[in-house]
């Protein structure tokens, strides 16, 4: 009777086992399938935004050829003298920004520093500036204690009595030294 009930248990609890394999598996096959869609709707959406930048592209030029047809150089020319001016404009403001950064990162070097440094791209001489303070040791050199003044001895000009009333003080300086 007990390897009957034992045999039962067995056989009740290998299917439970196998549904939860099969379950997990589902689970798995579903996570598949989000990802495979997930990267399809990427891709579609690349394709739409490639797909927009190449009308716009086209859209433009259109009208470009259509002005040159209408003999309207002139519109054509101030339009683009002035998207030029805008670019030269935010150049020379990126050039001058990129020239005080690197003056001020040289100023930060020592002389030796500054001879290998100056090559470098401003990228490169930005993480070498960095580099070179963080590896300095800091060192607590503004606060010092005094040295003692050995020539002055007060307890050798005490008598017995004072020495008496501060002999914690004597044991405490025979300590010290």
């Amino acid at each position: 009777m007990e390897k009957d009930t034992k045999v039962s248990v067995e056989q009740e609890a290998q299917p439970v086992e196998q549904g939860n394999v099969q379950e997990s598996s589902d689970n798995t096959a579903d996570v598949g399938s989000l990802i495979a869609d997930a990267k399809k709707y990427r891709k579609q959406r690349q394709d739409a935004e490639a797909k927009v930048k190449e009308l716009q592209g086209q859209l433009d030029t259109k009208q470009e050829e259509e002005m040159q047809k209408n003999n309207e150089w002139q519109d054509l020319a101030t339009k683009y003298k002035s998207e030029r001016d805008e670019y030269k404009s935010l150049a020379e403001e990126g050039q001058q920004i990129k020239e005080s950064v690197r003056k001020d990162l040289l100023g930060q070097l020592s002389d030796e520093d500054r001879e290998f440094a100056i090559d470098l791209s401003t990228e490169k001489l930005q993480k070498f500036v960095t580099r070179s303070f963080n590896n300095k040791v800091k060192t607590n050199e503004s606060s010092s204690t005094p040295m003692p003044d050995r020539t002055v001895n007060p307890f050798a000009e005490m008598n017995k009595d004072e020495r008496r009333r501060n002999w914690s003080k004597v044991l405490s300086n025979y300590a010290k030294k």
